[in-house]
Protein backbone atom coordinates (compact mmCIF):
# COMPACT_ATOMS: atom_id res chain seq x y z
CA UNK A 1 0.00 0.00 0.00
CA UNK A 2 3.29 2.55 0.73
CA UNK A 3 4.26 1.57 -2.61
CA UNK A 4 0.93 3.47 -4.26
CA UNK A 5 1.23 7.10 -2.34
CA UNK A 6 4.96 7.04 -4.21
CA UNK A 7 4.34 7.84 -7.31
CA UNK A 8 6.79 10.86 -6.90
CA UNK A 9 9.41 8.08 -6.14
CA UNK A 10 9.29 5.47 -8.95
CA UNK A 11 12.04 3.75 -7.95
CA UNK A 12 11.30 3.12 -4.53
CA UNK A 13 7.44 2.99 -5.77
CA UNK A 14 9.01 -0.14 -8.23
CA UNK A 15 10.99 -1.62 -5.17
CA UNK A 16 8.26 -2.18 -3.15
CA UNK A 17 5.92 -3.46 -5.51
CA UNK A 18 8.54 -6.21 -6.36
CA UNK A 19 8.80 -7.02 -2.85
CA UNK A 20 5.59 -7.46 -2.20
CA UNK A 21 5.03 -9.62 -5.26
CA UNK A 22 8.35 -12.08 -4.53
CA UNK A 23 6.85 -12.21 -0.98
CA UNK A 24 3.32 -12.93 -1.88
CA UNK A 25 4.60 -15.22 -4.43
CA UNK A 26 6.59 -17.49 -2.06
CA UNK A 27 3.81 -17.90 0.79
CA UNK A 28 1.29 -18.71 -2.32
CA UNK A 29 -0.53 -15.90 -1.35
CA UNK A 30 -2.75 -15.86 -4.59
CA UNK A 31 -4.98 -12.85 -4.60
CA UNK A 32 -1.87 -10.71 -2.59
CA UNK A 33 0.48 -11.63 -5.75
CA UNK A 34 -2.25 -11.01 -8.29
CA UNK A 35 -3.23 -7.60 -6.26
CA UNK A 36 0.54 -7.20 -6.65
CA UNK A 37 1.19 -7.72 -10.29
CA UNK A 38 -1.15 -5.62 -11.47
CA UNK A 39 -0.06 -2.40 -9.22
CA UNK A 40 3.63 -3.38 -10.56
CA UNK A 41 2.52 -3.40 -14.05
CA UNK A 42 0.34 -0.22 -13.82
CA UNK A 43 3.74 1.39 -12.17
CA UNK A 44 6.20 -0.01 -14.81
CA UNK A 45 3.38 1.28 -17.48
CA UNK A 46 3.50 4.71 -16.12
CA UNK A 47 6.89 4.98 -16.36
CA UNK A 48 7.40 3.84 -19.63
CA UNK A 49 8.30 0.12 -19.11
CA UNK A 50 5.74 -1.51 -21.06
CA UNK A 51 7.47 -4.50 -22.22
CA UNK A 52 8.31 -5.32 -18.82
CA UNK A 53 4.40 -4.58 -17.56
CA UNK A 54 3.56 -6.94 -20.65
CA UNK A 55 5.42 -9.48 -19.22
CA UNK A 56 3.96 -9.17 -15.77
CA UNK A 57 0.34 -8.83 -17.06
CA UNK A 58 1.02 -12.85 -18.88
CA UNK A 59 2.39 -14.16 -15.66
CA UNK A 60 -0.52 -12.88 -14.15
CA UNK A 61 -2.62 -14.24 -16.37
CA UNK A 62 -1.24 -17.43 -16.17
CA UNK A 63 -1.57 -17.56 -12.16
CA UNK A 64 -4.96 -16.32 -12.51
CA UNK A 65 -6.27 -18.82 -14.71
CA UNK A 66 -4.56 -21.69 -12.87
CA UNK A 67 -5.80 -21.00 -9.87
CA UNK A 68 -9.58 -20.38 -10.60
CA UNK A 69 -9.65 -16.35 -10.21
CA UNK A 70 -12.33 -15.62 -12.44
CA UNK A 71 -12.25 -11.70 -11.64
CA UNK A 72 -8.08 -11.29 -11.85
CA UNK A 73 -8.05 -14.03 -15.29
CA UNK A 74 -11.05 -11.48 -16.72
CA UNK A 75 -8.92 -8.35 -15.56
CA UNK A 76 -5.49 -9.24 -17.11
CA UNK A 77 -7.28 -11.39 -20.03
CA UNK A 78 -8.34 -7.88 -21.12
CA UNK A 79 -5.25 -6.25 -19.66
CA UNK A 80 -3.28 -8.41 -22.58
CA UNK A 81 -6.28 -8.14 -25.54
CA UNK A 82 -5.52 -4.38 -24.70
CA UNK A 83 -1.91 -4.67 -25.85
CA UNK A 84 -2.22 -6.78 -28.20
CA UNK A 85 -4.94 -4.49 -30.31
CA UNK A 86 -2.11 -1.97 -30.04
CA UNK A 87 0.52 -4.20 -31.14
CA UNK A 88 -1.69 -4.56 -34.36
CA UNK A 89 -2.00 -8.87 -33.35
CA UNK A 90 -6.08 -7.56 -33.90
CA UNK A 91 -6.94 -11.54 -34.53
CA UNK A 92 -5.38 -12.61 -31.35
CA UNK A 93 -6.55 -9.97 -29.20
CA UNK A 94 -10.13 -11.48 -30.31
CA UNK A 95 -9.04 -14.71 -29.52
CA UNK A 96 -8.45 -14.42 -26.18
CA UNK A 97 -11.08 -11.78 -25.13
CA UNK A 98 -13.28 -14.43 -26.48
CA UNK A 99 -11.85 -16.99 -24.86
CA UNK A 100 -11.54 -15.50 -21.10
CA UNK A 101 -13.47 -12.41 -21.11
CA UNK A 102 -16.64 -13.10 -20.16
CA UNK A 103 -19.95 -12.50 -21.90
CA UNK A 104 -21.91 -10.82 -19.28
CA UNK A 105 -21.49 -7.25 -17.80
CA UNK A 106 -18.20 -5.40 -17.65
CA UNK A 107 -18.39 -2.53 -15.34
CA UNK A 108 -14.90 -0.96 -14.84
CA UNK A 109 -11.18 -1.42 -15.74
CA UNK A 110 -9.75 -3.38 -18.18
CA UNK A 111 -12.78 -5.85 -18.85
CA UNK A 112 -14.69 -2.83 -19.80
CA UNK A 113 -11.95 -1.04 -21.78
CA UNK A 114 -10.74 -4.14 -23.52
CA UNK A 115 -14.81 -4.55 -24.70
CA UNK A 116 -14.93 -1.25 -25.98
CA UNK A 117 -11.48 -1.59 -28.01
CA UNK A 118 -12.79 -4.80 -29.08
CA UNK A 119 -15.69 -2.86 -30.28
CA UNK A 120 -13.80 -0.45 -32.29
CA UNK A 121 -11.53 -3.25 -33.33
CA UNK A 122 -15.03 -4.80 -35.17
CA UNK A 123 -16.28 -1.39 -36.43
CA UNK A 124 -13.09 -0.72 -38.40
CA UNK A 125 -13.38 -4.07 -39.65
CA UNK A 126 -16.81 -3.40 -41.21
CA UNK A 127 -18.85 -5.64 -38.31
CA UNK A 128 -21.12 -3.79 -36.70
CA UNK A 129 -23.20 -6.86 -35.17
CA UNK A 130 -19.97 -7.97 -32.90
CA UNK A 131 -19.38 -4.55 -32.47
CA UNK A 132 -22.56 -4.21 -30.52
CA UNK A 133 -22.01 -7.45 -29.17
CA UNK A 134 -18.71 -6.53 -27.09
CA UNK A 135 -20.68 -2.88 -26.36
CA UNK A 136 -23.54 -4.57 -24.52
CA UNK A 137 -20.83 -6.07 -22.30
CA UNK A 138 -19.71 -2.60 -21.20
CA UNK A 139 -21.37 -1.15 -17.93
CA UNK A 140 -24.88 -1.88 -18.60
CA UNK A 141 -25.72 -0.80 -14.81
CA UNK A 142 -22.93 1.71 -14.69
CA UNK A 143 -24.03 5.55 -13.39
CA UNK A 144 -23.58 7.93 -16.14
CA UNK A 145 -23.14 10.64 -13.08
CA UNK A 146 -20.27 8.30 -11.48
CA UNK A 147 -17.75 10.24 -10.26
CA UNK A 148 -15.06 7.65 -10.80
CA UNK A 149 -13.36 9.48 -13.86
CA UNK A 150 -12.14 5.87 -15.37
CA UNK A 151 -15.90 4.93 -15.46
CA UNK A 152 -16.79 8.19 -17.16
CA UNK A 153 -13.80 7.28 -19.96
CA UNK A 154 -15.18 4.32 -20.36
CA UNK A 155 -18.86 5.35 -20.99
CA UNK A 156 -17.41 8.21 -23.08
CA UNK A 157 -15.93 5.84 -25.54
CA UNK A 158 -19.23 3.41 -25.42
CA UNK A 159 -21.20 6.14 -26.12
CA UNK A 160 -18.72 7.39 -28.93
CA UNK A 161 -18.57 4.08 -30.26
CA UNK A 162 -22.32 3.51 -30.76
CA UNK A 163 -22.70 6.89 -32.31
CA UNK A 164 -20.09 5.88 -35.03
CA UNK A 165 -21.62 2.31 -35.49
CA UNK A 166 -24.90 4.39 -36.28
CA UNK A 167 -23.48 7.09 -38.25
CA UNK A 168 -24.39 10.10 -35.51
CA UNK A 169 -21.33 11.79 -36.65
CA UNK A 170 -21.81 15.15 -34.42
CA UNK A 171 -22.68 13.04 -31.50
CA UNK A 172 -19.39 10.88 -32.12
CA UNK A 173 -17.74 14.80 -31.65
CA UNK A 174 -19.85 15.48 -28.75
Amino acid sequence: TKALVLSNHPHEQRGLLREALAIALEHDLVTSSLRAYNNLAIALNVTGRDEEADRLTIEALELARSRGNVNYTAWFAGGRAITLYLEGAWDEAVALADELLPDGPAAQGNPALASCVLAELALDRGDRERAERYLARVAPGMEASSADQQQQAILNYRERLRAQAEGRIDDMLD
